[in-house]
């Protein structure tokens, strides 16, 4: 990480980081900020800038990306679903304008191209940090508000695979929103509004019920997959909620408890707090299946994934990306899985886009995979078509 810099910084806790990717040092338009509390962050990768945004939970982060590129695209879902909290802007390149609309729907409040002009970055820093406070008083808000009662949420299902026979053990269940008025909006836009409008915790009951009663169909149907993956947000995993919800629903599906798995991001971990380790040896005595998601996005510590009763790592598909090609994604891939199977988990290897990259995971023992290789998420027709196939 780069040194803290300041431009007459007020005292107090950041509310303002600039990430500079690639370490490139930050433009000098900058210095027109000065009169804000800003910190830089100097970051060579992906997981830099999201161990920077996590440890700084900023009121606003500045991504200055000289590469406008898919990688930068997935960054930017990334921070905006570890932080849903922080406004994001992105500086990128200029006159790519597919590049500015896909990091909006990604998760970004405002683009700026590069070179930034001065004014016109001070203007968009202070209207951005003054609508922050004004809550989400928005169409998308009111309609969110609605959906669940009215019925709007589906699940889709993406294929997780056997490795070894390529057949459907799983699924990761993925929520959607098709609204009436709004039509389909992704989940990096709705998910981190529901949580600021303390939501997340009755969708949350619903995407599991859903799931658990979905999985108990297929077997049922005597199909491949015999359990379902599904993501709790970070607000879940304090206090004894989480458990009792789990049980109930588990319950009311009649679903048996190893048909759900939870997934939990790494950087949900990174506090490494007493609480969340606690609830998670609670699930796993009721016999949920457990999971570190992204792994290698966050600095966890390993001592403290030996202490918590996962079952599964699933490896993040940003160090997948380059295999085989890129010698460093390979070796840490390998790392990644000789290190997990040491410490007794199974290994999922997600974002599996070619045969290349299963026959890695393949050769270096991964024991599961995803990926669009085998499947894009589908509706559930669609899904069991492709289990009943498979």
């Amino acid at each position: 990480m780069g040194a803290r810099q300041s431009f007459e910084m007020s005292p107090g806790s950041d509310e303002i980081i600039l990430i500079t990717l690639d370490g490139s040092p930050p433009p000098e338009e900058f210095e027109a900020l000065g009169h804000l509390d800003l910190a830089i962050r100097s970051a060579e990768t992906a997981a830099e800038a999201m161990t920077a945004a996590h440890e700084s939970h900023p009121a606003l982060i500045l991504l200055d990306a000289p590469h406008s590129n898919s990688a930068c695209v997935e960054l930017v879902e990334r921070l905006a679903r570890i932080t849903p909290k922080t406004s994001l802007i992105v500086l990128g390149a200029a006159d790519i304008q597919p590049f500015e609309d896909t990091v909006r729907r990604a998760g970004a409040r405002a683009f700026l191209p590069r070179p930034v002009d001065r004014s016109h970055l001070v203007e968009t820093v202070e209207e951005t940090l003054a609508n922050r406070t004004r809550g989400p008083a928005s169409a998308i808000a009111v309609a969110l508000r609605q959906a669940l009662d009215r019925g709007e949420f589906r699940l889709h299902y993406q294929p997780i695979v056997d490795v070894a026979t390529e057949r459907a053990v799983g699924a990761e269940a993925l929520l959607r929103w098709n609204s009436p008025t709004l039509g389909d909006v992704p989940p990096l836009r709705f998910i981190p509004l529901a949580e600021q409008m303390d939501l997340i915790e009755a969708i949350d009951e619903w995407v599991t019920y859903a799931a658990c009663y979905q999985v108990l169909k297929w077997r049922e149907q005597e199909l491949g997959p015999q359990w379902v993956a599904i993501n709790i947000s970070l607000s879940g995993l304090g206090g004894g909620r989480l458990l009792s919800s789990i049980k109930g629903t588990l319950a009311s599906a009649r679903a048996p408890s190893r048909s759900l798995m939870l997934e939990i991001s790494e950087g949900a971990l990174l506090d490494r707090s007493k609480e969340i380790a606690d609830t998670l040896e609670d699930l796993k005595r009721v016999g949920v299946r457990l999971a570190v998601d992204e792994f290698g996005t966050a600095k966890s510590a390993i001592e403290y994934l030996k202490q918590v009763p996962f079952d599964s790592l699933k490896i993040d598909r940003l160090f997948l990306r380059g295999v085989p090609h890129d010698d460093e994604d390979c070796e840490l891939v390998a790392n990644i899985i000789r290190m997990a199977h040491g410490l007794g988990f199974r290994v999922i290897g997600e974002g599996v886009e070619n045969r290349r990259q299963l026959e890695f995971l393949r050769t270096h023992g991964c024991d599961l995979a995803q990926g669009h290789y085998f499947s894009p998420p589908l509706p559930n027709d669609e899904f069991v078509a492709y289990a009943a196939r498979n």
